[in-house]
This record gives C-alpha cells, structure tokens and sequence, in this order.
C-alpha cells in the first residue's frame, strides 16, 4: 500500500501532535521539520529534523504539506522579526520534492489577524487590514504561498483561524480561552463581556484535520470557525464546574462577532459546534 508522506513545519509544536494523532498512521507517513527537533514531540513522527538539515528529505516526495511554523505574537518583534520564519518557510517549500503521482496540497495555518479587530461581521468578500505585525506577516505568506502552489502546481488551502483550541494552548497562547484554562488551574476568578451573547470564532484541530482532509481544488481560503451555539454565560458555568471561583462580568455595546461559514461548510459537509469543541477541549485539559 502506498502511504501518504506529510511534511510538517512546525513539528515540534502541540497543534503537530494533535494532528498527527488524527490520522491513521498505518495510512500516512508524517515527516517534520522544527527549530527544535529533539522534542518530545518527534516520537509522533517517522522522523523529524532541523530545518537546515531539510537535504535529508530529498528522496521523499510530499502530498501534503503542513505549515504551522510562525513567530508566537507574545514574542512581540518588528516585521522583519516575523519575516524572518516566513523566509525559512519559504526556502522549504522551494526545495522540497512534490508527489509526482498524486497532486500535492499545501495546508497553511493563518490567522483571523489579518482582518480588523473591531469587525462585528466576517464573510470571504471582507477586506484585509492586518491588526499588528503577526497578521500583517501572515498575509504576506499567504501571498507568497498563492505564488508556490501556482510554481508547482499544488492544491492550497489556507485556514485563517479564529480562537484555535488544542493541548496545550494555555502555555503559548494570549486568546480568551486559554487565560480561563489557566485561571481554571488556579482557582481564581475570571473577567468575561455579555453573558448572553453567543461565541462562534472558535476552531480545534480535529475540524482542521478534517479540512485537510476534504478535497479541495486550486486555491481555497477558509475562515474557519463553529455554530455559536454556546453563550458566554454558559461558558462560565462550565468553567466552575471545573474549579473556577466566579466570573466578573463586563457589559459593551460591542456585538460579537458573526461570521458567515458557507465556504466552510461546503468543504467539510457540516457546520462544527461551539460548545461541543470547548467541551471537549476542557474535558482533555482538565482530565
């Protein structure tokens, strides 16, 4: 049987292991490449090196392409700080060797940071206006990947990710989500906006493996989010189910944030759940 051979920049990260543990592996081969390729991590992996070491892939070719690698935004940096981890991308793909016998696709993690933060509605006509240098960097990569998959004629599907949810997400990650994680752990008391509102802007790696999994064609941009079908109120009550001492309410005219999933939902066949992917990222979490 012939495998399918995944290259994954960004090995070394917990969103890699977590996608890594969606896939049948007596089906796919999965190869990485990190700044950091003695983690713990690399035993998910048929093999996982330094990105200067990429010639030891030469022999392989690829069907799929995963790009996870970026500069966490809570390392602050100028642009070219940001830069700097598009560029090593970029010599990646340029040099690697694409499937010959099956078309190779490009799966690139983006941001919902290359969109206004004030926006109150998201559709795939809404302009880009990058909120800081991350999302400003991820829109030139998806620029320069647009480019690569054109060069060697690969699928490319760009995922821009809302408040994304994986293992681990508390120790790298500024989102929402995670600073209740921690203050769960803690048992302390946690500040949310308008109980009543419904939150939709949330993604896990399970929906993303099955994105990557779906066939797409060409180029396809993906806002990815869920059903808000969980309110933040509910948000909190789950959360002292687990420990957390109370939650402070702040109340704003702000509406949250609606997002039109019709792309979505034409790839995946169905509209993920909210309150079903913060569930059970809490249950693993706090298990």
């Amino acid at each position: 049987m012939c495998k399918n051979n995944y290259l994954v920049l960004g090995a070394s990260s917990n969103v890699a292991t977590e996608f890594i543990l969606s896939f049948d592996k007596t089906k796919n081969n999965f190869y990485g490449l990190s700044t950091k390729p003695e983690s713990r991590n690399s035993m998910f992996f048929n093999k996982v090196i330094s990105y200067k070491d990429y010639h030891q892939y030469s022999d392989i070719e690829f069907n799929n392409i995963l790009v996870i690698a970026s500069r966490n935004p809570i390392q602050g940096g100028c642009l070219d700080d940001y830069l700097e981890v598009n560029s090593l991308v970029l010599n990646i793909l340029n040099k690697i060797k694409y499937s010959q016998s099956n078309k190779s696709k490009i799966t690139f993690l983006s941001s919902f940071s290359v969109f206004d933060k004030n926006l109150t509605y998201l559709s795939d006509s809404t302009p880009l206006i990058p909120s800081d240098y991350y999302g400003e960097s991820k829109i030139l990569l998806e620029e320069d990947l647009i480019d690569i998959s054109t060069k060697f004629d690969a699928d490319l599907l760009i995922c821009r990710l809302p408040v994304f949810l994986y293992q681990g997400v508390d120790k790298a990650s500024k989102n929402f989500l995670a600073k209740l994680l921690v203050a769960i752990k803690s048992k302390s008391r946690f500040t949310l906006t308008n109980p009543n509102s419904c939150l939709g802007a949330v993604f896990d790696v399970r929906n993303l493996a099955n994105l990557n999994s779906a066939n797409t064609h060409k180029l396809k941009v993906v806002n990815c989010s869920a059903e808000p079908d969980i309110s933040f109120k509910q948000i909190a009550d789950l959360a002292m189910l687990y420990g957390l001492e109370g939650v402070d309410w702040n109340l704003s005219d702000r509406p949250s944030i609606q997002i039109c999933t019709k792309t979505l939902r034409s790839i995946l066949g169905y509209e993920p759940s909210a309150k079903k992917i913060i569930e059970q990222w809490l249950a693993k979490e706090l298990s």
